[in-house]
């Protein structure tokens, strides 16, 4: 986290996006710890999340792009009106660009209603689903 950052600011309307693993980074002791620390927070900027997201696939040279997008909540969560429509337009770009887009919902199935490939996990054993998916998604 950004030094002195708290997530529950109401004033801090600035995306912040904490790094569990770069593309190019192994799996770790720590990316593996930073992975098992994800929590709740605050709301999502959906919308500039998934631009920013977007911008970021586009700088690699890879034939095959997925962009698995987490949430545990309604989408868009923050700011409803402007992140809906930037998720609309991010979401037809990725699209046109190729992109795979996989959301895991944790108690929610709120991406399907955006086109989103959505597995809904409600309990630990639901975590089985989100691999059948990629599967399917990848293959």
């Amino acid at each position: 986290y950004r030094e002195g950052w708290n997530p529950s600011d109401t004033d801090d309307l600035n995306l912040h996006i904490l790094w569990i693993k770069k593309v190019d980074e192994p799996w770790t002791d720590t990316t593996r710890q930073r992975l098992a620390d994800i929590h709740p927070m605050a709301e999502n900027y959906d919308g500039h999340t998934l631009e920013w997201h977007r911008k970021e696939l586009a700088k690699h040279t890879a034939t095959d792009k997925i962009l698995i997008y987490y949430t545990d909540g309604q989408m868009p969560a923050a700011n409803p009106e402007e992140e809906l429509e930037v998720m609309l337009r991010e979401l037809d770009l990725m699209g046109r660009a190729g992109i795979k887009k996989l959301a895991v919902g944790i108690n929610t199935d709120s991406p399907s209603r955006y086109g989103f490939d959505t597995v809904q996990v409600d309990s630990d054993e639901d975590l089985t689903k989100v691999v059948k998916q990629l599967e399917r998604v990848l293959l």
